[in-house]
């Protein structure tokens, strides 16, 4: 894995940050993702990025990232989850 890989794990930051539990009633309780890649080296954005939620080496859920980087992931039951990335032009 190149060093630019690395960057992403800004979103790892944001991944605990960002998980905010539901409190409205009969929805249980899961909660959001949010977050944004950007390129470490630029701060640039990475468009177009592929965000898969694994959980026990399962995809849980998955999105792209909008043109300035951003993502989000609902329904997200609370436990430990690997934030997997991928984008063109990055190993």
């Amino acid at each position: 894995m190149g060093s630019r890989f690395f960057a992403f794990l800004t979103v790892l930051v944001m991944l605990v940050a960002g998980m905010v539990p539901s409190v409205a009633a009969g929805q249980g309780d899961t909660g959001t993702i949010v977050g944004t890649v950007v390129d470490l080296a630029s701060s640039l954005p990475v468009a177009g990025a592929n965000v898969t939620l694994d959980h026990a080496d399962s995809p849980v859920a998955s999105t792209t990232t909008d043109a300035s980087g951003s993502y989000h992931l609902d329904g997200i039951a609370p436990g430990p989850y690997a934030v997997v990335l991928q984008a063109a032009h990055y190993d």
